[in-house]
Formats: C-alpha cells, structure tokens, sequence
C-alpha cells in the first residue's frame, strides 16, 4: 500500500497536482489517497529521499522548490551518469535495443515540427526525451548504472517541470539525441560518451537561464 501511495504522491509532484512548496500533511493526504497513515507516512519518507520533497524541522514535509543550486548539483551527477551510460551502450547494445532507440527518435522527430505551438505535444516530447535516455541506459547493461540513473531522472523531471522546454531547446536537444543514436549505433564509445556528457551540461545550460531569470 506504501508503494502505491508514493507512485501516486510522485505522480502528482511531477505533473503540478502538488505545486513546489505545498505542505504535505500525513491527515490530507490519506484523505486524498484514502488510505491509512502508516502508508502515508512511510511514502512522505520515500519521498524526502527521493529529493522530491524537503523535511523542514518543526515544520513538516513540503514539496521541493527547485533552486538554482539544486538543479545544479542535479545536471552535474546527470551529466556523469549518462556519459557513462553512452559509452557503455556503444560497447554493448545490440540491434534490438539500437532499433528501440531508432523507433523512440522516430516519435520524437515527426512530434518536433508540430509541438512549436502545442503545449501537450511539446510534452510529449519532455516524456519522449526521458524514454530514450531511459533505453540508452539500459542498453549499457549495467544494473546499478541503471538504478542510479532512475534515481536521478525523478529529480531531473522535477526540474524539467519547473522550467518547462523552450522551443528552441526541443529543436536543439532533438539534434543532440540524433548524434548520441548515431555514435550508438557505430559503436563509437569515446564519442557516445562525449555526446551524451554534453547534452546533459546544454539541457543544464537551458535550465540556468530559465532559474536566473
């Protein structure tokens, strides 16, 4: 019950059901999840390590308001993390895990042209965007990788929640991911891993210029 509690508190922190800063109290929350307080309770703690939420003492448990220094600290682990990734996806992914990655580019492609004016695509996008780093990260066939990657994608969306995509950055970003296939797809671990370390430090450049503002 724990866990299907926190997949719906997550759900609703990620989509803005639960905005940054609102305070989550154990006795509203099993009335919106109807659920009983121990659950409730040992989600509120899953939460606060996840990143998603902040434990302030004497006061309670909020939402995160994702500052400049949180995100940064964010980008900085995704960027290592998923370097790695690439260059282990390169040495190991085989074509049905390359074809995935092929199959969610393709989506990601004929949504871009349409999504400059359509919020719900430009979304689409933002969901599509985590699929495929999700599949090359699972093509690096490194479990703990893996695992760390999941864990930094939760505050990751976080971020990308707060600030949204810029439509310039879904054009940009689109073209990154098709030279991350390409290294991929050739094999070429020293240049998967560079790609993908530098399109985490664009993603974290666009971020920073939305929080400065």
């Amino acid at each position: 019950m724990s866990e299907l509690v926190l997949e719906r508190l997550k759900d609703d922190v990620l989509t803005g059901h639960l905005p940054p800063g609102t305070r989550l109290t154990e006795r509203e929350l099993t009335e919106r999840y109807q659920a009983s307080r121990t659950p409730v309770r040992e989600a509120l703690k899953q939460l606060v390590s996840s990143q998603l939420a902040v434990n302030v003492p004497y006061h309670g448990v909020y939402v995160r308001t994702v500052s400049l220094e949180f995100a940064r600290d964010v980008y900085e682990v995704r960027a290592g993390l998923e370097g790695l990734a690439g260059a282990l996806a390169a040495q190991r992914a085989g074509r049905s895990e390359i074809a995935a990655l092929e199959a969610i580019y393709r989506e990601i492609e004929q949504l871009s042209e349409a999504a400059v004016s359509r919020q719900e695509l430009r979304d689409e996008i933002m969901r599509l965007n985590t699929k495929f780093h999700s599949a090359i990260a699972r093509s690096a066939r490194n479990p703990v990788l893996l695992t760390k990657i999941d864990e930094i994608w939760i505050s990751v969306n976080l971020v990308r929640f707060t600030v949204w995509q810029s439509e310039d950055r879904i054009e940009s970003s689109r073209a990154e991911h098709l030279q991350i296939l390409e290294a991929v797809r050739a094999g070429d671990s020293e240049l998967a891993q560079r790609l993908c370390y530098d399109h985490s430090l664009a993603a974290w450049g666009h971020v920073a210029r939305v929080l400065k503002k």
